[in-house]
């Protein structure tokens, strides 16, 4: 059995303080939002505004919104000086659109979620996902969908260079495969970071596209696109990649999004894609590294119809019945785990930082 040191419990401890903060968390998660929907972060530029200044461009009363940005001050969200008020340094980092630490699409999309999280109880007694989309047009679902991959790409930006730092050295050359590589974000880190190594690129034709646009633009010429729905049960379209050819094979918060039987295929074609001593990476979350993790597998049953989180040993059985018998697990600062797996110890990091 595979021994992880899993992070403290929100809940270990028995404070008040402790209860008072668990339990009205979701004030600040949606202060947090309204700060990301009114953009104060540009709002304030620079130099700052005064208390007037900003009431009046958003059109809120001055007493209350006097009241609201004292607030912020005090959780040092923002800042005053003399009568200006001006971004603290957390707003700047993860409030200021094209930087690399934005979480603006994270925001758009965790104010979303709200609605499926409200259907808890109501998931639990049905037994299935009851939030669902069917109600909304299609440029709603278009806009869904973008936030989504909005949302996955800024997480990426945070977890990339954790990510392949684990892997520790690389051969010079190489190919790389990513499943479900979303918004290209790892795959554009990982080019960066191995300037001669090549990849395929595998997700629906629209994320694809948006990709080959956006994040992978710079690396046109290194990048092979595939165009298909990795998840699909007929997997046809990647027989034509040819087996055994690949030196790492990225399956990347890919495999909660289904069940037991569909992510044992992903994760038997992924290495069935992967050369004789090379290695299958899945990075996600698993349900005994972390209690966030646990939570996530809650997220799951909301927003999925059969997705969950999996125990690390459950991946490992399942790609040892491909004859990769050996692995490390790696924990990433920003809250996932890496679980790289090879058909020897050989094939695995020398070491891990």
């Amino acid at each position: 059995m595979i021994q992880i040191n899993s992070e403290q419990s929100p809940f270990s401890g028995a404070s008040f303080l402790q209860f008072s903060d668990l339990l009205t968390g979701y004030r600040i998660g949606l202060l947090l939002m309204l700060v990301e929907k009114i953009g104060l972060v540009g709002l304030l530029g620079p130099q700052g505004k005064t208390s007037p200044q900003i009431c009046s461009r958003l059109g809120w009363d001055a007493a209350f919104g006097q009241r609201f940005l004292d607030c912020l001050c005090r959780l040092e969200l923002i800042e005053k000086k003399e009568d200006r008020y001006l971004p603290g340094s957390f707003s700047q980092k993860f409030f200021t659109p094209d930087t690399p630490n934005y979480q603006g699409n994270t925001l758009c999309f965790e104010r979303q979620l709200l609605q499926s999280w409200q259907q808890l109880e109501a998931t639990l007694t049905a037994g299935h996902r009851v939030y669902a989309t069917e109600d909304k047009n299609e440029e709603e679902i278009q806009q869904a969908f973008s936030r989504y991959l909005g949302a996955m790409d800024e997480a990426a930006n945070q977890r990339a260079e954790e990510l392949f730092t684990a892997l520790g050295p690389l051969p010079t050359q190489g190919t790389i495969l990513d499943l479900g590589g979303g918004s290209g974000a790892h795959l554009a880190t990982f080019l960066t970071r191995n300037p001669t190594w090549s990849a395929i690129f595998c997700d629906l034709a629209q994320v694809v596209e948006r990709a080959l646009q956006e994040r992978l633009a710079p690396f046109a010429s290194r990048v092979t696109p595939w165009r298909c729905n990795v998840l699909a049960e007929n997997d046809r379209e990647l027989d034509a990649i040819n087996d055994k050819s690949c030196d790492l094979t990225l399956l990347s918060n890919l495999i909660h999004c289904q069940g037991p039987e569909e992510t044992t295929r992903i994760i038997g074609l992924a290495a069935r894609k992967t050369t004789a001593t090379g290695r299958l990476l899945i990075h996600d979350f698993f349900s005994d590294c972390s209690w966030r993790d646990a939570l996530y597998d809650l997220h799951m049953m909301l927003n999925t119809y059969n997705g969950r989180t999996y125990r690390v040993q459950e991946c490992v059985d399942m790609a040892a019945n491909y004859g990769f018998c050996a692995h490390t697990v790696h924990r990433l600062a920003s809250g996932s785990t890496l679980l790289c797996l090879a058909r020897s110890e050989s094939g695995l990091p020398v070491t891990l930082p």
